[in-house]
């Protein structure tokens, strides 16, 4: 699959559907993620962080990869930090 050529053509035809498991989102992020493909991999998380919003580990996840893109306003709003896991000082 990382090495597929229809690989972006056929996972954006699945995000295109409204009916998409959890495993096959991740799996497009984790495919995505290693292809360089920052695009497909935000669709497919921001997918998931909205059908699983308190999912701390998708909204880190998206979180790094708006960063990674330059939406740094975006992910700022996705910060671990509101999420409770904030490092502990001392």
């Amino acid at each position: 699959m990382i090495g597929d050529p229809g690989f972006s053509r056929e996972a954006a035809s699945v995000l295109a559907n409204d009916h998409i498991s959890r495993r096959v989102l991740d799996r497009i992020a984790d495919v995505a993620e290693a292809r360089g493909e920052q695009r497909l991999q935000i669709q497919a998380l921001e997918r998931i962080v909205s059908e699983f919003p308190q999912d701390p580990v998708a909204r880190i996840r998206l979180a790094q990869a708006l960063r990674e893109a330059g939406r740094i306003e975006e992910a700022e709003r996705l910060d671990p930090s509101e999420l409770g896991f904030e490092e502990e000082k001392g």
